[in-house]
């Protein structure tokens, strides 16, 4: 379990990383998705390799949006809790084999 967290933060990984994107996207272009999304830097160098430039960017783009909206992304995961937690109490009650439940739901 401790030799697989230290492989996921390899300097290696890192800079193998930065140095394919600076490769295909020059410094500034490297510079400006590493802001963007900074997440990018955690996947291996190969893997990204084998994305289009097209499909880097607009991970990138994607990542910068949830971040800039960030109050919206939150409001939806609370929403959809509070719609799921509901459904199922609401099932609880509606299978409820108590008598009492089933009458004070059920009047």
């Amino acid at each position: 379990m401790a030799a697989a967290r230290l492989r996921r933060g390899r300097p290696s990984k890192i800079t193998g990383t930065f140095e394919l994107l600076v490769e295909r996207f020059g410094p500034e272009g490297a510079t400006e998705i590493i802001t963007k999304n900074p997440g990018i830097l955690s996947c291996v160098a190969t893997s990204v390799a084998k994305q289009s430039n097209e499909e880097i960017l607009k991970a990138t783009d994607f990542a910068d949006g949830l971040v800039e909206n960030r109050g919206a992304v939150k409001l939806a995961i609370f929403g959809a809790a509070f719609f799921l937690f509901n459904l199922i109490g609401l099932r609880i009650i509606e299978n409820s084999t108590n008598p009492k439940i089933a009458a004070f739901f059920h009047r």
